[in-house]
C-alpha cells in the first residue's frame, strides 16, 4: 500500500461515519415524528369517542365526526408512510466506494 491509498482509505472512512452518525440523527427524528403523530392520533380517537356521545343536533354531530375521520385518517397515513420510509432508509446498506 502507497501513502495515496491509505489516504484514499482514511478518507472513506470519515465519509463513512459520517454517513452512519447522519442516519442514526435521521432515524431518531422520524422516530420523533411518529412519536408525534402517535399523540394526534390518540388525541384524535378521544374526540372522536367524544363526538359520538355527545348529544345535539345529529347532523352537526355526524358533520363533527367525518371531519374527526378524516383528521385521524390523514394521521394514519402520514405514520404509515414515516415507519415506511425509515424501515427502507434503515435497510439500506451504506455503500463505499474504495479505490486501492
Amino acid at each position: 500500500m502507497n501513502i495515496s491509498s491509505i489516504s484514499n482509505l482514511a478518507k472513506t472512512a470519515v465519509m463513512s461515519s459520517k454517513s452512519t452518525g447522519s442516519d442514526k440523527s435521521s432515524s431518531a427524528s422520524t422516530s420523533n415524528a411518529t412519536a408525534t403523530l402517535d399523540n394526534q392520533k390518540a388525541s384524535l380517537q378521544k374526540q372522536l369517542q367524544q363526538a359520538n356521545s355527545s348529544g345535539g343536533d345529529a347532523k352537526t354531530r355526524q358533520a363533527k365526526i367525518n371531519k374527526i375521520q378524516n383528521q385521524l385518517q390523514t394521521v394514519v397515513t402520514e405514520i404509515t408512510q414515516k415507519q415506511s420510509s425509515s424501515s427502507s432508509s434503515s435497510s439500506s446498506p451504506n455503500i463505499v466506494d474504495v479505490k486501492a
